[in-house]
């Protein structure tokens, strides 16, 4: 191949990267707090001696987040903030204090205030098959939080029936179809969010295993963890 043809590939590569990011950024444009990220880029010439033609190559230098400030709107809740200009929440968890731009916050019932992002009720893996079907993997890694949520963003839903027979409401991703969070039908009290979707290793461990009865022999579960053949009693 001549190494003009390498040019013109990783041209494309490169391209279809910046319109996947594009994608994400559309897909993320009500989501409060939301920081895009850029990804950069360098020519570098490659050797094809053995073809005794050489040629400029589109690398990808790695990926920047963006802290351009965005809109701020009026979103008719009294508990909203925005930060205008630098700066960043902090949040109290049980994992420290982390920061954050996004301040759509709620009130507790002891008066405080928090969001999402504040600690898990719980922090669970599921090994029913219905959850390894919709995962894809051999159990699923949820963290429980108590309402009031507020969602920001567009997600897609579909409803899935649990091996106990109770139905599930799940929400992913339009754009890369990742699964992000879920309600059981009936239940509004709680709200379960892939621990995956955090993409934070030092997230918190599952404390509780359900559905053990079909957990695949060769997964071991954190020390402590609390198992249950099936649902808890």
């Amino acid at each position: 191949m001549p190494g003009g043809a390498y040019s013109a590939l990783s041209g494309m590569q490169s391209r279809l990267e910046s319109l996947d990011r594009i994608a994400v950024d559309l897909a993320n444009i009500s989501t409060a707090g939301y920081k895009t990220e850029r990804t950069t880029r360098f020519a570098a010439e490659r050797d094809f001696s053995s073809m005794l033609e050489s040629a400029v190559d589109v690398t990808s230098g790695g990926t920047t987040t963006s802290w351009q400030k965005g809109t701020i709107s009026n979103t008719g809740r009294n508990l909203d903030a925005a930060i205008d200009g630098d700066g960043l929440f902090a949040v109290q968890t049980q994992f420290g204090i982390r920061y954050t731009r996004s301040g759509n916050f709620t009130r507790r019932s002891d008066g405080a205030l928090a969001n999402v992002e504040g600690d898990p009720v719980l922090v669970s893996s599921c090994h029913c098959l219905a959850c390894q079907r919709r995962t894809g993997s051999v159990f699923a890694a949820l963290a429980s939080f108590a309402a009031p949520y507020r969602v920001s963003g567009r997600a897609t839903e579909y409803e899935r029936t649990g091996d106990q027979g109770a139905r599930f409401v799940f929400r992913f991703c339009p754009v890369c179809g990742t699964t992000l969070f879920h309600t059981e039908v009936g239940h509004d009290a709680s709200v379960g969010v892939a621990i995956g979707a955090f993409a934070d290793p030092s997230f918190a461990p599952p404390t509780v295993s359900v559905y053990d009865c079909r957990r695949h022999p060769w997964v071991q579960l954190p020390p402590g963890a609390l198992a249950f053949d099936k649902d808890p009693p």
